[in-house]
């Protein structure tokens, strides 16, 4: 069933292009550069996927180290308690 579907709207496209340009020449100009966009696409997509991988890794990095820092600070005051207290 997917294959018709597949076939079914490829045909479509086929039609639509042919439909938008009479003459053969224009009609392969038309599937070239509608071949070159669906590609560009692709690669778009696959550099949007890289770039976003790469913003959550930093995130991730930027987290964690906020949440050790967190962490020191948190811990800061408490050291400083029980130095006042082992003091007093």
């Amino acid at each position: 069933m997917p294959a018709v579907f597949f076939a079914s709207t490829f045909g479509l496209e086929v039609l639509l292009m042919f439909l938008q340009a009479p003459s053969l020449l224009q009609f392969t100009g038309v599937a070239i550069s509608h071949h070159w966009a669906r590609s560009t696409q692709a690669a778009t997509s696959a550099g949007m996927a890289t770039i976003c991988a790469r913003v959550r890794r930093n995130r991730n990095r930027a987290l964690q180290a906020a949440f050790l820092q967190a962490a020191r600070n948190q811990q800061a005051p408490q050291w400083s308690n029980r130095r006042l207290l082992s003091q007093s």
